[in-house]
């Protein structure tokens, strides 16, 4: 390999992998979806005997749950770190549920609590960790997040999930100042992130992909998320379809299109892009203001939807 004769620093060969840090924002999403897909296919499968033939799809089936929620949780946090405005805090620890903080909610309306902020460090024995917890620098909220792959809010397990996270929003701000050094949080607002954009119900904790893009500002993360999914799904397909054709387990059923239905029975509630012509300028999101000095929380509610021709404006990502 030749050296640059500038810098006296080795040429990178065209075939080689650019480095972590010379790769755009794509090409990082694109080598995340490589990795997720590799990681899920080296996991190690136990296959259930009750199964039969069927045995190692559903163990892939199952593995890919997990797997997939893993890849959203990472594609928003590379998305929201590419925005200048918003900080992706990772926290070491997860943020304290204090008893005091479930008192308060008992005796108080969500919607009216205001001007409560509550010290972190007191023993708890419970605790809630965020998929995403972000800062926006533009009015000093911060946002505690968690992605599920789709969600059902009639579900005990997401209405407790919702207690929580108020819980942890009351404690947010000094934990936050205290773990991150994120001071002078005005506001902790809470979303559930419904990957799947099936359930739009913000006033109650419920944001869609294209919700989550308003409230935060991040052009095209909608976008970027189905593309992702979309992808992992056929990448993911593409197995099984391999696995029911090894010798053996192709005669197990007369139709092969059959086992679609066992495998969309296990699905559980947890966790197209024209080429650019040129540079288009972006066009301007709207943009949260602090309206209180005093430290309060709430749900996370998407500003105004643009105008139809805005949308049209926005840019279109193509990162195949």
């Amino acid at each position: 390999m030749k050296n640059n004769s500038r810098n006296g620093q080795s040429a990178r060969h065209p075939s080689e992998p650019a480095p972590a840090a010379e790769r755009t924002l794509d090409e990082t999403l694109a080598a995340l979806l490589e990795q997720t897909v590799a990681k899920l296919l080296a996991a190690d499968r136990r296959a259930d005997p009750m199964f039969g033939p069927f045995g190692p799809l559903v163990a892939l089936s199952h593995l890919a749950y997990g797997h997939e929620a893993r890849l959203l949780e990472q594609a928003a946090s590379l998305l929201c770190e590419a925005q200048p405005h918003l900080r992706v805090v990772h926290l070491d620890k997860p943020i304290p549920i204090v008893p005091a903080a479930r008192e308060a909610l008992q005796s108080n309306d969500w919607e009216h609590i205001e001007g409560i902020r509550l010290p972190s460090r007191v023993y708890s024995e419970d605790g809630y960790a965020p998929d995403l917890v972000i800062v926006d620098s533009r009015c000093h909220e911060a946002f505690l997040f968690d992605i599920k792959r789709s969600v059902d809010t009639r579900s005990s397990r997401v209405r407790a999930l919702r207690e929580k996270m108020k819980a942890a929003a009351l404690v947010a701000p000094d934990w936050l100042a205290a773990r991150a050094r994120a001071h002078m949080i005005a506001c902790t607002r809470i979303a559930i992130l419904d990957a799947s954009g099936e359930t739009d119900d913000p006033k109650s904790g419920v944001l869609t992909p294209s919700g989550f893009e308003r409230v935060l500002g991040v052009p095209g993360f909608a976008a970027v998320l189905g593309d992702l999914r979309e992808r992992f799904s056929a990448r993911l397909q593409a197995e099984l379809d391999m696995l029911m054709r090894e010798p053996g387990r192709a005669d197990a059923g007369e139709d092969c299109e059959n086992f679609s239905a066992p495998v969309a029975a296990l699905e559980h509630t947890d966790g197209d892009h024209p080429d650019e012509s040129g540079p288009a300028a972006e066009p301007q999101l709207p943009v949260r203001t602090a309206q209180s000095p005093r430290p309060r929380v709430g749900f996370a509610i998407p500003l105004a939807e643009p105008q139809d021709d805005a949308l049209e404006a926005l840019p279109r990502r193509s990162w195949h």
